[in-house]
């Protein structure tokens, strides 16, 4: 995204407006030209500021259009105008119709000056999300229709069961969500599919053309006294495609070259997805990817992922980001694997009525 210097707080309990004060949820967006105010939590957010970017745009496209078609009349009208002119001589009429399209041509100058004068500026827009780079690897493979297949796992710790009698497929196409309550085993299922856990009951296969691209919570494998752009470049990917990539994820310019060990969780967060993409991972696997981020972070997380053209397993408790991602559901609670088919409201539409039944 392309702002400069922007700062969100959420704020909850009280709002000052016109006086009053008010006790509603709001999110705060600080930028250099002022202070705006956005109703409700991050997903109403980002939805109001989906919807003013675009307005922003229909609007400035508008113009330019208006800005246009007056320059192309203007035109015309100074071609008549010569034309009459022309052919005015001493003739009344002609000198009358010269006048009148000076006149007219006139009139639609003056609108274009108030025009450019009152020109809207075109509205940023974020930084290409690099699709070429993102889907690099997973474009030359040939996926298979089911990726990973489970029958009858299970796992256990401390003596007692995690979960048991699970059975599910992955398609190369499921971006699956997994949810639950804390403790559940939300983890623990997503590193034994990342084929990291290895301590389990009953089988799992992985298509051997999958390339799995797993992103913990830790953070713990980046090397602090490497540079950004030295800790990407690790990968082995060409320097273009690193910054390129890095660009995306808000590190610019002489950004890349800062220390790991300087930078924040959700620097350091931004860091390790820019080397899960540029490792050639075809099927990513993500423990809380937008865990410890600010909100710039988040967002550039989510325009990276809305771009991946692969599998995608995530545990997260990121509404937004599980409505905008997830085409399936993984309800794991009680040792118990519920499956659904759809994104996050057809989820909770299922999970309403089965509660009701």
């Amino acid at each position: 995204m392309c702002f400069a210097a922007v700062f969100y707080l959420p704020v909850y309990g009280c709002h000052f407006s016109g006086g009053r004060l008010f006790g509603d949820e709001k999110m705060l967006l600080l930028e250099f030209n002022g202070l705006a105010c956005y109703e409700g939590n991050y997903t109403a957010y980002r939805q109001q500021k989906l919807n003013e970017e675009a307005y922003l745009l229909k609007e400035y496209e508008k113009q330019q259009q208006a800005i246009k078609h007056l320059q192309e009349v203007i035109a015309r009208q100074k071609e008549r105008y010569r034309s009459a002119h022309r052919m005015a001589g001493q003739n009344d009429f002609y000198r009358a119709k010269a006048k009148k399209q000076a006149k007219a041509m006139k009139a639609k100058v003056s609108e274009l000056a108030r025009l450019e004068k009152e020109k809207k500026e075109k509205p940023k827009r974020p930084v290409s999300p690099a699709y070429e780079i993102i889907n690099k690897w997973y474009t030359v493979v040939k996926m298979p229709a089911i990726i990973a297949h489970a029958d009858s796992l299970g796992t256990s710790f401390g003596g007692k069961s995690v979960f048991r009698e699970i059975s599910f497929s992955l398609r190369r196409q499921d971006k699956v969500a997994v949810i639950g309550p804390n403790g559940s085993g939300k983890t623990t299922l997503l590193r034994i599919i990342a084929q990291i856990d290895r301590d389990y009951e009953g089988s799992l296969r992985v298509s051997p053309a999958v390339k799995i691209g797993f992103l913990s919570q830790e953070l713990d494998h980046l090397h602090e006294q490497a540079s950004i752009l030295e800790e990407v470049l690790a990968t082995g990917a060409p320097a273009k495609d690193a910054r390129l990539l890095l660009a995306c994820l808000l590190f610019r310019g002489d950004d890349v070259h800062k220390k790991i060990g300087r930078l924040s969780m959700g620097e350091k967060g931004r860091v390790a997805f820019a080397r899960l993409i540029l490792s050639g991972a075809t099927f990513l696997v993500l423990d809380e990817p937008k865990n410890h981020m600010d909100m710039l972070s988040r967002e550039s997380i989510e325009d990276v992922l809305a771009s991946f053209a692969g599998p995608v397993l995530f545990v997260s408790h990121d509404r937004y980001l599980i409505r905008s991602l997830a085409n399936r559901i993984f309800y794991l609670a009680a040792g118990k694997l519920q499956q659904y088919d759809g994104g996050y409201d057809a989820y909770m539409s299922l999970y309403r009525e089965r509660q009701e039944a």
